[in-house]
């Protein structure tokens, strides 16, 4: 009877644990992360907890409670002695999937850092599988903006569908911000993922585009790992776009990885060059061969090898094997030397 009990209070408990991992914003246009009154079930009227920890899901899709360009701060809830609002310290927040669906007109969100500090960080972390953004705007100006540090703890899959570009704002999801972590990034969904800010991104695991447009808006932009741009239908827009200006968005000993989806009629990926982009990579394929070094682009980018249907833009993009793939080479060429003299 006794582990029966103990087996019935494990099971109540990891109940409630598991019913208290997915909150709702209450849709405040601007608040603290750390406020517990901002924080409800899906009905919109049952306090939920604060979403921070591993798996939690915090949900900012009943946005019909804001209006407008939203701001949310990650930092502590506090007041002064008199019950007026101060600033209250930074709060590390840790999240397993952001999800804002269904957006309309108008509900775009920063996340800032706000707090005493000014240096919080979001981090993503699961027990298992992957962790998630989920954005789906119904109209235009509906974007999510990271203003803080992302961390990843585990390999993180973007989705962004609905609208892209409208005049003034920048639609789908975007860092603005630096952007760690031994995890990779995938990016699914129609809509824009875009690497802005100042901060170079160290995510080692790389980028994986599989629909719509990546944009690397500053040097570092794509992490340090390899990129792996591939159409999955005969419908997708697969795309990696460096901004003017941008010359070192994809690490130098990085490789670029370019799939084409073939139904009778191939739709290829494509990366975009802005005038006067030079990126360096150490090794180019395409649907999995390796293409010569050298300089490639698209027509009128003086490229020495013009490619339009994988590059598009008037930018360059070189590809220098590293020093380690010259060794081989030359250690090839040296036994194949030999070999001739001692065949003589």
């Amino acid at each position: 009877m006794k582990y029966k009990k103990l087996i019935c209070l494990l099971f109540a408990t990891s109940s409630v644990a598991l019913a208290q991992t997915s909150s709702y914003w209450d849709g405040q246009q601007t608040g603290e992360w750390g406020d517990a009154s901002g924080w409800f079930e899906s009905d919109n009227s049952t306090p939920s907890t604060i979403p921070n920890g591993v798996d939690h899901v915090a949900n900012f899709s009943n946005n019909s409670f804001y209006s407008g360009w939203g701001s949310i701060s990650l930092e502590v809830y506090a007041e002064d002695g008199g019950g007026s609002e101060i600033d209250g310290a930074d709060l590390d927040v840790t999240l397993g999937t952001w999800s804002q669906t269904s957006v309309t007109s108008g509900r775009h969100i920063d996340v800032r850092s706000e707090g005493t500090g000014g240096a919080a960080t979001m981090t993503f972390d699961v027990s298992s599988g992957n962790a998630a953004i989920n954005h789906h705007a119904n109209s235009t100006s509906s974007g999510l903006t990271f203003q803080v540090v992302v961390q990843l703890n585990d390999n993180l899959v973007v989705t962004t569908t609905g609208n892209t570009i409208a005049t003034g704002y920048r639609e789908g999801v975007t860092f603005n911000n630096a952007v760690s972590g031994a995890a990779s990034i995938t990016k699914n969904g129609a809509s824009t993922l875009s690497f802005e800010g100042s901060s170079a991104n160290s995510f080692s695991g790389g980028l994986f585009v599989n629909d719509g447009l990546v944009q690397g808006m500053k040097d570092g932009a794509f992490g340090t790992g390899d990129i792996h741009v591939a159409e999955t239908s005969a419908t997708s827009t697969a795309t990696v776009e460096i901004a003017d200006g941008v010359n070192d968005a994809i690490n130098d000993l990085a490789s670029l990885y370019l799939v084409s989806f073939d139904d009778g009629s191939t739709n290829y990926s494509t990366i975009t060059l802005a005038a006067g982009v030079n990126e360096t990579i150490a090794a180019l394929y395409f649907d999995g061969v390796l293409q010569s070094a050298g300089t490639w682009g698209a027509t009128g980018s003086g490229a020495d090898f013009i490619n339009d249907n994988w590059f598009a833009g008037t930018g360059v993009l070189s590809v220098v094997p590293e020093p380690a793939s010259f060794g081989v080479l030359l250690g090839a060429l040296s036994l194949g030397f030999v070999a001739v003299r001692r065949r003589r």
